[in-house]
């Protein structure tokens, strides 16, 4: 069903039946739904301000363990849709401490959370122990933001250091 939905949003991007289509299945469907983010994201993407539809994807993230693929990225749209909104951001807090630092996507929402928050003293401290691990992917990207937040900063010096040991 998704996969035909999908493509025939993409051939009439216009058409409001197959909106109203989208918004039926995921009132009927199950938030474990393997399909229930696609059609979500589908929908959010042609209706991004649509307020019942941000709800549902707020409901998601509420009956959705931390550690599915997709948390991430409904996490990401909602904060695109609503930049202010604190509680989304405590919930991206959250997931961080809930998912543990090797989920593969910690980056992706640890960076959204200091681009919205920049002076954030327990994101900078957050980020500052996720390099502990240098193996990790992502690593430089994680300290280039907290080098460009905290120039002077001698433990992320001495950090970038061992990188450079550990990286050869």
């Amino acid at each position: 069903w998704t996969f035909i939905w999908a493509d025939l949003r993409d051939a009439l991007p216009q058409d409001v039946a197959l909106l109203e289509k989208g918004r039926q299945w995921l009132d009927k469907a199950k938030p474990d739904h393997a399909s229930w983010t696609f059609v979500w994201e589908g929908l959010s993407s042609a209706l991004p301000q649509e307020l019942p539809l941000l709800e549902k994807g707020r409901k998601w993230l509420d009956q959705t363990k931390p550690d599915h693929a997709s948390w991430p990225h409904v996490w990401k749209n909602l904060r695109s849709a609503l930049p202010q909104d604190e509680e989304l951001l405590e919930r991206g807090r959250q997931w961080l401490d809930q998912v543990g630092a090797d989920h593969p996507l910690w980056q992706d929402v640890w960076g959204d959370l200091r681009a919205a928050l920049p002076g954030d003293e327990q994101l900078l401290e957050t980020g500052r122990q996720w390099l502990d691990e240098p193996s990790r992917a992502y690593w430089k990207r994680v300290w280039e933001q907290l080098r460009n937040a905290l120039p002077q900063d001698a433990v992320l010096q001495e950090q970038g250091r061992r990188w450079l040991d550990e990286a050869r």
